[in-house]
């Protein structure tokens, strides 16, 4: 391989074009030719640079392991470091009941008027977006609180949430106190909801194709059938989000990534009182999640960890073999 002079005759020249000013290449051995092939080298990794006719470098081309020239993108970058650049999909899937029944114990009912999207946002990482966000609830039998929840899905609904609701059902329950009542006394009735973590594993399931991890919002431990299909079999990432006073010892242990909902939180996760709608007239909060005036949130130090004895016992234990819960 011959070095080629400038037109201008200049000896001391190092760059390489054709005769007819068109681009020539260079890669990092310091080899150079007129075209890309000449310099592909079997079963190595280097770059080609074109040189124009004014000897400038242009953008660089990466060779595979095969030496083939590796397609590059829009933005330029080759295949391999645009990968690398590729955002995490997540979805975020939504125990609706576990969650509200969270909520409720810290009785502050303005909590409960939650933007799902504005949560997970703050919960995802800085490679990772949002693909789709799914809330699996019942609406509630009581006249009032199923007004409520109505305009609460209306809410949800206008911030792109998707929606999957079950219903209620009777569920004939034992008394497990020992009081001396009769066996026919010891049996009551209570109205339980259905199909809310049914859906919500069959979501995480179904869509696959189209998360790269999953965000489970919930402290139930009947999700665990559900998670681990989910790493194991589908081979994806999965994060358990526990919402306030709910935690599993189960889904701690088996979860790849594990967070605690702080009141803050959900607190900055309100939904606007008043969502304006094109064509539609306006979602109005309830006036029961109202936030008061002036309110402030009590001290909530003890949000981080579970608050009942032997959930503590879980966590120190679990803090020993470096797997942390993560508050946000």
């Amino acid at each position: 391989m011959t070095k080629s002079k400038k037109p201008n005759g200049d000896k001391g020249s190092s760059h390489h074009t054709k005769a007819n000013g068109s681009p020539a290449y260079r890669d990092d051995t310091g080899k150079t030719a007129t075209n890309r092939t000449t310099l592909t080298l079997s079963g190595t990794k280097t770059n080609i640079t074109p040189i124009n006719a004014e000897g400038a470098p242009e953008a660089a081309i990466r060779l595979g392991s095969n030496g083939h020239i590796l397609k590059e993108d829009t933005s330029g970058e080759p295949a391999e470091v645009a990968a690398s650049l590729k955002k995490i999909r997540a979805l975020f899937v939504v125990d609706g009941f576990n969650l509200y029944s969270g909520i409720n114990d810290t009785k502050i009912p303005h909590l409960k008027w939650l933007d799902l999207r504005a949560l997970a946002e703050s919960v995802i990482g800085p490679q990772e977006e949002i693909v789709k966000i799914r809330w699996c609830s019942a609406i509630a039998e009581n006249p009032d609180k199923a007004a409520r929840h109505g305009v609460y899905e209306k809410a949800l609904r206008s911030r792109g949430v998707e929606i999957s609701l079950g219903h209620w059902a009777t569920e004939k329950v034992e008394c497990r106190v020992k009081c001396g009542a009769k066996e026919s006394d010891r049996t009551f009735e209570r109205r339980v909801e259905k199909g809310g973590d049914v859906n919500l594993a069959i979501h995480a399931v179904l869509d696959h194709q189209h998360y790269d991890k999953c965000y489970f919002v919930t402290g139930d431990s009947d999700q665990v059938p559900t998670i681990e299909m989910v790493m194991r079999t589908l081979k994806k990432r999965a994060a358990v989000v526990f919402p306030p006073n709910r935690f599993s010892k189960h889904l701690y242990d088996i979860s790849s990534e594990r967070i605690s909902l702080t009141l803050e939180t959900i607190q900055k996760c309100r939904l606007p009182e008043e969502i304006l709608q094109d064509g539609f007239k306006p979602i109005i909060c309830p006036d029961v999640y109202k936030i008061p005036k002036n309110y402030r949130l009590p001290n909530t130090e003890n949000q981080k960890t579970p608050t009942k004895p032997q959930q503590r016992a879980f966590v120190v234990e679990h803090k020993k073999r470096r797997l942390p819960v993560k508050s946000i």
